[in-house]
């Protein structure tokens, strides 16, 4: 048993990777609409929430060690150690995903996509390590998906995918109830006489009233007498034991009696093992916890103790709390539990009558062939009778959690599970249930198509006027030296442009000290036009940092810092703990120093702003540099040390999101590839690839500067409403909690 449960968590490790196969290299981006089902699935179908927050928190972990793989040869085994520590915050998605689906498909639809931004959010700070994969940069390659970007960034998008594949699993988790529906019988059952009217009821089916055993635990303590289940029986027969009323007990219908040391239940009259009873109920009544299945002429259900020799009020005596279940068909319970021996009784209530099926006046004739099923959940508490049966604390929670659980995620295919799935997702019959698969379904689309919508009614940008840019990629190029001057002969084999730019680290000196490179770079500015190098070397004081150098004809006009730097490449956080990482892996030998925030700069008549490689994968940067008036977003990037991964490609592909998140062109030029062009709505104009060397140049439709994109304007609208809603999802949890477990922890239905 231990070993299954380790088992499906394991299997969550794989259904978390499953999503990275929609980002680049792979690129199957229509996988990210139907990636996160399996792993929703294992969510939903978990025991327990606590179960189901470790299977969240193993699927975060699965998730990120795919997503983050290429960084292998930096951190070394501190990849491990971040997955875990920071997979856990998938834990909280897997325990929402277990309380809403599939029982509140209308949150689900809500919750789970917010909850899934809140974690993107959360791990996008800076200080942990930044937005990497995130789930929206899927649809890097599909500018009408994109298009969300525009109205709510990346965060819409992620929000969109999310939903869309909470819609399909409400689809899965539905199917079995409508494939294994059973078309009832045409044919009424009759009746014998002197025995009780029985409902309509297919003969295939179980008999109209059938207990089904939830959950197993220890055996109860001795009551005073014992508990007894009184079910009807459709073949009709003598009663086995006393009932409230004496004077109906010649019309009694046969009953199935189940006591606490039987290992299976017996009929009464016969002393056989019963058919109408499948197991032994001692441990459910431990468990506080039975369902009870009826058809359609069995409406109404009365719960009451059998009472002891001599009495015939079965409404003395100390009674237990109940609670109990809405009945998708619409009738009342009357449920009376008492401290004594069951008595379970069905009653019909057609045309508002209410006769007794163990005598009474027989009701109406159903309509041959009709059917419905109800379904009743009962919990008796008797930790009020003080008897020993208290049940305290958070660990009997958890178990009433799992009894629960069980009880609920029964075979669909059978009368209770169909009335369970039906009182939880708000359907009815098979027609209802037909209706909500179709709905559901048809909102994934409509989801999916959200975006062409969306690209459709915003419009092409009006350009303003065209830029042209070169970029220069010298490939794997061994030291410094040898790589500023393959940038020399590129730069001066390539034809005039408005600007040219190179890639992150492709100066090794500071220019500050070494003048004739400073004039080597501006007569190739006189000549090519204004150059964007960028400078990765001590300065006088030993400092180094990654620093974007704008040089025109006249010398340095500007400067940008890297203000954003990398986790263990760039710098080793709390090094006194981890500066062991760099002598066993490519870790950081010294912290670069980081600059103080985005500028922008001005050439050729474009105002552009400079950003250097890492920082292409957070939003907050580029709308900064809009604001700051800027025309196009320019990125100079290497990734070198992970030349053969897929971290090249993914990081290129964030250009096509941020561009479509601005409205405004982009361009990286990455040192040894991917160098990339993207224009106002992430459409992608240039791809020069990691197995390519040289310049490439791309012309831009540059808009004008009162052009803003809605998320340009609102900022982080849908990553707020996300933690709100999430904050909102834990706040209701924790007070419910509160509700079940009251005064000394008595435990109540969850």
């Amino acid at each position: 048993m231990r070993s299954s449960v380790w088992l499906t968590r394991a299997v969550a490790l794989p259904a978390g990777a499953l999503p990275i196969l929609a980002f680049p290299r792979a690129d199957l981006g229509w996988l990210a609409w139907v990636a996160l089902v399996p792993g929703l699935l294992l969510l939903a179908n978990a025991p327990t929430k606590r179960e189901a927050g470790l299977r969240g928190w193993a699927f975060g972990v699965g998730y990120l060690l795919a997503a983050l793989s290429w960084t292998l040869p930096y951190i070394g085994p501190a990849l491990p150690l971040i997955a875990v520590v920071f997979g856990a915050l998938w834990g909280l998605w897997g325990i929402a995903t277990r309380i809403l689906v599939p029982r509140h498909p209308g949150l689900a639809l809500l919750v789970l996509p917010s909850v899934w931004v809140a974690i993107e959010v959360a791990r996008s700070r800076p200080a942990l390590g930044g937005p990497w994969a995130v789930y929206g940069a899927t649809q890097w390659q599909h500018p009408t998906e994109l298009s969300l970007a525009a109205l709510g960034g990346v965060w819409l998008i992620s929000f969109a995918l999310v939903a869309a594949n909470t819609a399909l699993t409400l689809v899965l988790t539905r199917l079995p109830a409508i494939s294994l529906r059973r078309r009832p019988d045409s044919s009424p059952t009759p009746t014998t006489a002197g025995a009780a009217p029985s409902a309509t009821y297919p003969s295939t089916r179980e008999p109209p009233t059938t207990v089904h055993r939830t959950a197993e635990s220890p055996q109860p303590p001795a009551a005073p007498s014992t508990p007894t289940l009184s079910g009807t029986d459709p073949h009709g027969s003598a009663p086995s034991a006393p009932v409230a009323d004496e004077s109906s007990q010649s019309a009694q219908p046969a009953t199935t009696q189940v006591r606490p040391d039987d290992s299976a239940p017996r009929d009464a009259e016969t002393g056989q093992p019963a058919a109408n009873v499948p197991e032994s109920i001692p441990s459910a009544l431990a468990r506080h916890e039975f369902a009870v299945s009826m058809p359609q002429g069995t409406e109404r259900l009365s719960v009451a103790p059998y009472p002891a020799p001599g009495s015939h009020d079965p409404t003395s005596g100390p009674h237990d709390r109940i609670v109990a279940s809405h009945d998708p068909i619409g009738s009342s319970h009357d449920l009376i539990v008492g401290s004594h021996d069951l008595l379970v009784s069905s009653h019909d209530a057609i045309d508002g009558r209410e006769a007794a099926l163990k005598g009474g006046p027989e009701p109406p004739a159903h309509t041959a062939g009709e059917e419905r099923t109800a379904s009743l959940t009962v919990t008796l508490d008797t930790s009020v009778q003080g008897d020993g049966g208290e049940r305290r604390g958070e660990a009997a929670a958890e178990e009433d959690d799992e009894t629960r659980s069980r009880t609920e995620r029964a075979d669909l295919g059978s009368g209770a599970g169909r009335g369970r799935a039906d009182r939880h997702g708000g359907t009815g019959g098979g027609h209802a249930r037909l209706w909500f698969l179709v709905g559901m379904a048809a909102l994934a689309l409509a989801i999916a198509g959200l975006g062409p919508f969306v690209f459709l009614i915003r419009g092409e940008p009006a350009a303003a006027r065209t830029v042209r840019m070169n970029l220069v990629q010298t490939g794997v190029v061994e030291g410094p030296e040898k790589r500023l001057e393959t940038g020399f002969q590129l730069t001066e084999s390539a034809p005039s442009a408005d600007l040219t730019v190179w890639g992150e680290s492709s100066v090794g000196v500071d220019l500050d000290r070494n003048p004739a490179v400073v004039r080597r770079l501006r007569a190739l500015a006189a000549a090519r036009g204004p150059l964007l190098v960028n400078v990765d070397a001590e300065d006088a004081r030993g400092r180094i940092s990654k620093t974007a150098v704008l040089v025109g004809p006249e010398g340095l006009r500007a400067r940008y810092t890297k203000t954003r730097l990398v986790p263990f490449g760039e710098y080793i956080p709390f090094r006194d703990a981890f500066g062991w990482l760099s002598r066993i892996s490519k870790a950081a030998g010294q912290d670069r120093v980081p600059g103080t925030g985005p500028t922008v700069m001005t050439a050729g008549g474009t105002t552009f702003g400079p950003l250097i490689c890492f920082e292409s994968a957070f939003p907050d940067l580029g709308r900064t540099l809009v604001r700051h008036g800027a025309e196009v977003i320019v990125y100079q990037s290497a990734t070198s040390s992970f030349q053969n991964s897929w971290a090249p490609a993914q990081h290129a592909s964030l250009a096509a999101v941020r561009a479509a998140e601005t409205g405004r062109p982009v361009v990286q030029a990455a040192l040894t590839g991917v160098s990339a062009g993207f224009d106002a709505r992430g459409r992608r104009i240039v791809w020069f690839d990691i197995d390519r060397r040289g310049t490439v140049t791309v012309a831009l439709a540059v808009p004008s500067t009162a052009s803003r994109t809605p998320y340009d304007r609102l900022g982080d609208v849908v990553p707020l409403v996300s933690l709100v809603t999430s904050a909102g999802m834990i706040v209701f949890s924790v007070w419910n909690r509160q509700k079940e477990v009251k005064g000394a922890g008595v435990t109540k239905r969850r």
